[in-house]
């Protein structure tokens, strides 16, 4: 399982709190527009994980 709760990005005058949660043996694709935060999600979560 991947539970993620409260991802904050700050931009100038712009922040996103983001929460997701991936039930084990689910197959989750995460879809948006371009410049909508997709990969920036997985990179602020990637390394979150790994300071550890």
């Amino acid at each position: 399982m991947l539970k993620i709760e409260h991802l904050k990005k700050h931009y100038n005058n712009f922040s996103l709190d983001c929460s997701l949660e991936v039930k084990s043996g689910c197959i989750t694709g995460l879809i948006g527009q371009n410049g909508s935060g997709k990969s920036t999600t997985f990179k602020a979560h990637t390394k979150l994980y790994c300071k550890g």
